[in-house]
């Protein structure tokens, strides 16, 4: 419970920022994107470092899985202190803890599950796993959904449509929507 609980909380650490900015400030997906950016490059190399870092002898996979959860505390505090004010750049310092964070979290709680297992066991605990984070990133984003719009407002794939330069934006989505329905 605890590995979805954290995948459910790793996901939110883009989603709300996301959904703010959509709501209060006006952003698209466009605009929204290096919030995402933020986290999932530097995730990319620093998923691999923690995983070699772990297999020193010297490293406790329990000290570095409770920095990657001290982390990500701090970035929940550094979004605490929202303002209406707020674009994407001051999410920077949040997502940036976030980065870092979420590997030490995630690679150390899969070191610590896994290093008990029996070889002949594996392929249980993998497919255990990835049910896990399969229905931890569901309730993620169906809990951090509720919070992207109001109800009767939802209109998910019409703020996908980019409309080029020099052409009516609001003409173009009212006949997306009475055309399409999106």
């Amino acid at each position: 419970t605890l590995f979805v609980l954290l995948l459910v909380l790793l996901l939110s650490g883009s989603l709300l920022p996301a959904s703010y900015l959509a709501q209060v400030q006006g952003y698209r997906s466009m605009q929204t994107a290096p919030i995402g950016l933020i986290v999932a490059l530097p995730q990319l190399v620093l998923g691999s470092v923690v995983a070699l870092f772990l297999y020193q002898r010297w490293v406790d996979a329990r000290l570095v899985f409770a920095l990657g959860l001290a982390l990500i505390a701090l970035a929940c505090l550094a979004g605490s202190r929202l303002t209406a004010d707020w674009i994407w750049e001051e999410f920077a310092v949040a997502q940036a803890l976030q980065a870092i964070g979420q590997p030490m979290a995630v690679v150390s709680m899969l070191f610590l599950m896994t290093s008990v297992v029996q070889p002949e066991e594996g392929p249980y605990l993998s497919g255990t796993i990835n049910a896990l984070r399969a229905f931890g990133s569901l309730v993620g984003a169906a809990s951090g959904s509720g919070y992207a719009a109001q109800e009767g407002h939802q209109l998910p794939m019409l703020n996908a449509v980019r409309v080029p330069e020099g052409v009516d934006d609001a003409r173009v989505r009212i006949e997306l929507l009475n055309r399409f329905g999106i």
